[in-house]
């Protein structure tokens, strides 16, 4: 376990949903659906929609922290990253909960060039 992992049974706070940069993550797509997931009635969804003047990054932050304060201390970190795993957002779940920080390329089927020097060899034809 690495230092930047965070325990499933912590509770969320904003300070994680900032730190973690969730609604960027999330995107402007999915908030609806995270809503849904957390259970938010479709009537909830709209009275946030409307009060963040629909504004996708505010109505995910809305939806996270009026969860926290309706869920209290049952608002972990692991059941909000198995909401995101069930809304397809499974990397973004990964994220929260530190298993990893950056994409990695793709693969290559070109092996890799090491090159070595030996910096104590001398080359007398050199003359800088």
């Amino acid at each position: 376990m690495n230092n930047n992992t965070l325990d499933p049974n912590v509770g969320m706070t904003e300070s994680i949903i900032h730190e973690h940069q969730l609604p960027k993550l999330i995107g402007p797509e999915k908030w609806r659906d995270l809503a849904r997931m957390l259970d938010f009635s479709e009537n909830d969804i709209d009275m946030i929609q409307a009060e963040k003047t629909n504004c996708p990054k505010e109505c995910c932050i809305a939806v996270i922290v009026k969860w926290i304060h309706r869920r209290g201390r049952d608002a972990t970190v692991g059941k909000l990253a198995d909401a995101l795993t069930k809304i397809e957002l499974k990397n973004v779940a990964d994220i929260l909960l530190g298993r990893y920080f950056t994409a990695l390329p793709p693969a290559s089927k070109k092996t890799p060039c090491f090159i070595s020097f030996d910096l104590e060899q001398k080359d007398d034809n050199y003359n800088p």
